[in-house]
C-alpha cells in the first residue's frame, strides 16, 4: 500500500482516504490516518482525510476544509496528533467533538 500511495503521488494523482482499507470492521478509523502518516506524514494524511476526499466526490466548495460558509465536523484533541500521529487512533484523547454545527463532546474542564 505504502509504495502505491507514493507512486500514485509521484504520478501527480489526488489520494483520498477511505474505510476500505480497513474492510468490514470499522471500529478504529483512526488507524488509516496513523498508517497514512507513517508512509507520508500527518498532515498530508490529515489532508486526503478531508479536504483531498472532498475535492474526489467533487464537494470541496462545501465541505473538506474550515472556512466560513463549509459545512465542518471537528476533532480537537488533548495533544497534538502531527507531532504524534499515534493519537488519530486514540478515540480517549478527542477532548472537544463538533458534529453538524454542534458540540456533541467536550471533556474540557470549565
Amino acid at each position: 500500500m505504502g509504495r502505491s500511495i507514493l507512486l500514485a503521488r509521484q504520478a501527480g494523482i489526488r489520494i483520498g482516504s477511505g474505510s476500505d482499507l480497513l474492510g468490514p470492521n470499522q471500529t478504529r478509523h483512526g488507524l488509516e490516518l496513523l498508517l497514512r502518516s507513517a508512509v507520508e506524514d500527518p498532515m498530508t494524511a490529515l489532508l486526503s482525510a478531508t479536504r483531498d476526499n472532498a475535492r474526489i466526490m467533487r464537494v470541496g466548495d462545501r465541505l473538506g476544509t474550515l472556512e466560513p460558509g463549509k459545512l465542518a465536523d471537528f476533532v480537537a484533541f488533548d495533544g497534538d496528533p502531527l507531532a504524534d500521529p499515534g493519537i488519530f487512533d486514540q478515540p480517549q484523547r478527542a477532548v472537544v467533538v463538533v458534529k453538524g454545527g454542534r458540540v456533541v463532546k467536550d471533556t474540557r474542564r470549565k
